[in-house]
């Protein structure tokens, strides 16, 4: 173990003392001698990092050896641990562990988070200041970058507020780092000599002024003097003062119900604009004014909020002049980078049979389209493989759903046409199925009669969109049948039951037995950007339909006709699909339509080996991390069933390669996961980008589009209206209302900054606002 404190306790024993105390511990990455982070990736703030759905990331330098390990705590702050066995296994894996602590009801502490190199420590000493200068004596560390971290008692019904920048107050779902912990710039983390928690010291109570009640929809100004804690930014200042405007100050009651409203903030700058306010009026007297402010105290329903209200109704439009912020106090948030291509990532060739496949779709069509070829050689995989093969030790059949989403005119119908030639050359016709499912019992009844088919629905997005809308119940039964098809390749699928009793009982009996054993339906959809994402709902995601998809999606728009060969089908290819339909004594499909749905099938075993086991077991690990990810967004399930996919991917893959004695290997396992990693992240930014729950949702993500576009930059009122046909479309009130709601979400700020030229008039603009960073 390590001797982190130069008294002989190793960083275990930190740990166990923290847990021993009540605190939850996180294991985070250590700094080396060199100053780097112990995950070895690049804390540049520009290097791109890939997560698990396949979108980017970077990591700040100054994140270096604070945030959490990904093997001891993949969930970050919310794998705490106070288990001392643990907390062993951890420090006893790797020692080098710096120490997190685990802070809201978990540990029962809250921490006030100072951090000078952005004016935090000026912030909280004038906040101090104004609030009587007294502090509890409660626990204090010293962080290695040179601020304090001050801890207090965590109490459920309490909220404490940061007063300002630089200061950040963490409670549930934060940490902090903790003594003996290293920090990047080689000091390292204390707790002051007279707050040690591991010496006795415990945490105080916040004071009165630092706490605000959760259910209080109004602040408290304490004392009888025009004294706050709040704050009120520059544009909320000059919007009440355009507000006000509109108020008569004379009548008793406006004038102390604005009163009561401004005091609600807390802030400074509240009584100067009340006391200018009212000024206006000719009763006015400064001395009266102050002793109504030092009565006031919390009064339910009024809130500042209140005076925009009151001023609507007296005739304000809304409108008030912008108030820009400096552009160098903002962090422009960095372009999202475009995402590497399938063909840069190496995933426009498959191995075996299925590349030959890809040659000769692309080599007969009159525009080429790469993304989709290599999606419809893998359909094709699928159902020559269905109910044939089976990869073990998981179980899992081949049955894949792609949709190919394109604009008109881009090509993306060729791969029907050549999955139908290359299946009627091999003479397995019957493998075709209709197009497209009217209701859940038609997907039943052709089933029945193809146990394995491949179906072609051209337009799969509308099918999307028709089976959320009111009275299209046979779509949505239709989709709900298709996701049963999905999840029972290995077992049995029956149709709805209905009523018996007037049936005669012979038929009956035969309606009992119609099932499907390893029903396995592989689909190639077609569908436009415009009616796909138009279609993208939570309840899409949610029935299960969109995650069970490989959405691929060209970046390749409307082509001109190329000239088109007429090309034969590769004998290979052809004897490729025969060995693999013919390996089993009986041929499922028969030449008849109609027998082997109510037959078990005869099928292969695909083993995998042990390094394959483990790619899919750490790319498992992954994709339970993106799914915490994504919970927050309510998008989860799009990964839902990634792992599942690679599996089936491989083994369609193994089967081009050798139907005799098929094998999962590890770069089958490493091609899978890439092409299921790749187009999940694709659907994952897709959605994020078009998928909102109301209209106004909408346009806040398409402005915020156009203006990250920006960049550095940013964009005028009138560029923004150029560059966005949405937004030029809205009438005043409306952009107003788009852009104060990105205001405060902080998505974006209005900066000014010197003009082009350096000289003259300075630069006003909107600029897309890059996140905070945790610690």
């Amino acid at each position: 173990m390590i001797d982190a404190s130069g008294d002989g306790r190793s960083r275990a024993d930190y740990a166990l003392a923290y847990a021993a105390r009540g605190w939850a511990v996180v294991p985070l990455y250590w700094v080396d001698e060199r100053g780097e982070c112990g995950c070895g990736l690049a804390h540049d703030g520009q290097t791109a990092h890939r997560r698990a759905d396949g979108t980017e990331f970077v990591l700040s330098p100054n994140s270096r050896g604070k945030h959490p390990h990904s093997l001891f705590a993949p969930h970050g702050a919310l794998s705490a641990s106070k288990d001392a066995a643990t907390l062993r296994r951890w420090f006893a894996t790797e020692p080098r562990l710096n120490i997190g602590v685990a802070t809201g009801e978990i540990s029962g502490i809250v921490v006030v988070d100072i951090d000078p190199r952005d004016g935090g420590d000026t912030t909280w000493a004038d906040f101090v200041d104004r609030n009587g200068g007294q502090m509890p004596d409660t626990i204090i560390a010293g962080t290695g970058g040179g601020g304090q971290h001050v801890v207090f008692q965590y109490v459920a019904d309490q909220v404490i507020r940061s007063p300002g920048k630089g200061v950040q107050v963490k409670g549930n779902g934060g940490y902090i780092v903790a003594e003996p912990s290293r920090h990047h710039s080689g000091g390292t983390y204390v707790w002051l000599a007279d707050a040690d928690p591991l010496e006795g010291a415990t945490p105080a109570p916040a004071p009165e002024w630092l706490v605000t009640p959760k259910s209080a929809d109004t602040l408290v100004l304490r004392g009888a003097g025009v004294r706050a804690a709040g704050y009120l930014s520059p544009q909320r200042v000059v919007d009440l003062q355009a507000a006000m405007q509109h108020l008569d100050p004379d009548p008793y009651e406006t004038w102390f119900q604005v009163g009561m409203a401004l005091h609600s903030t807390d802030a400074p700058e509240a009584f100067e604009l009340w006391d200018a306010w009212s000024q206006r009026s000719l009763k006015y007297n400064v001395n009266a004014t102050r002793r109504k402010w030092a009565s006031f105290g919390q009064r339910e329903g009024l809130h500042v909020e209140s005076i925009f209200a009151w001023a609507a109704q007296a005739g304000w439009t809304g409108e008030s002049p912008r108030v820009a912020v400096p552009a160098e106090s903002v962090r422009v948030a960095r372009p999202v980078a475009d995402v590497q291509s399938a063909g840069d990532m190496g995933l426009h060739e498959l191995p075996g049979a299925l590349g030959e496949v890809i040659r000769y779709t692309l080599a007969t069509a009159a525009k080429p389209q790469p993304d989709f070829a290599v999606a419809s050689a893998l359909a094709l995989g699928s159902v020559i493989a269905g109910r044939r093969y089976v990869a073990q030790p998981f179980g899992n059949f081949t049955s894949l759903y792609f949709v190919l989403v394109g604009k008109s005119g881009c090509g993306k119908e060729h791969g029907r046409t050549a999955i139908e030639t290359i299946l009627a050359e091999a003479e397995w016709p019957e493998l075709l199925g209709q197009s497209g499912y009217a209701s859940d019992s038609a997907v039943f009844s052709s089933l029945l009669l193809q146990p394995t088919h491949i179906a072609f629905i051209d337009e799969l997005g509308a099918l999307l969109g028709n089976a959320q809308s009111e009275g299209m119940h046979y779509a949505r039964a239709a989709m709900t049948a298709l996701v049963e098809s999905w999840g029972n390749c290995h077992g049995i699928m029956r149709p709805k039951a209905y009523s018996t009793a007037n049936l005669a009982p012979q038929i009956a009996e035969a309606m009992l037995k119609r099932v499907v054993y390893n029903p396995a339906i592989t689909l190639l959809g077609m569908t436009t950007p415009a009616t796909f994402y138009g279609s993208l709902t939570g309840s899409a995601i949610e029935g299960g339909f969109l995650p069970r998809l490989l959405c691929v999606q060209t970046d390749i728009g409307r082509q001109p006709m190329g000239e088109k060969f007429a090309t034969p089908v590769p004998p290979s290819v052809v004897d490729w699909i025969n060995a693999s339909r013919n390996h089993a004594s009986d041929r499922g499909n028969l030449a008849a339509r109609g027998h082997g749905a109510g037959e078990r099938p005869t099928t292969t075993n695909v083993p995998m080996d042990l390094a394959s086991m483990r790619a899919i077991r750490a790319y498992e690990a992954d994709v339970l991390q993106s799914m915490d990810a994504l919970d927050d967004e309510g998008i989860a399930e799009l990964e839902g069933r990634s792992v599942e996919k690679v599996l089936r991917l491989a083994c369609i893959l193994a089967v081009s390669v050798d139907p005799a004695t098929p094998r999962i290997t590890a770069d089958l396992v490493d091609h899978a996961v890439r092409y299921v990693r790749h187009w999940t992240g694709r659907t994952v930014q897709a959605v994020r980008e078009h998928m909102h729950g109301s209209r106004f949702a909408q346009w806040q993500a398409d402005v915020l589009r156009s203006i990250a576009k920006g960049g550095e930059k940013g964009r005028t009122e009138r560029e923004l209206a150029r560059a966005n046909a949405l937004y030029n479309g809205l009438d005043l009130r409306q952009r107003r209302t788009v852009l104060d709601a990105l205001v405060a979400k902080g998505d974006i700020a209005f900066v000014e900054s010197a003009g082009l030229s350096g000289r003259g008039r300075k630069r006003q603009a909107w600029v897309a606002v890059e996140a905070g960073d945790e610690e």
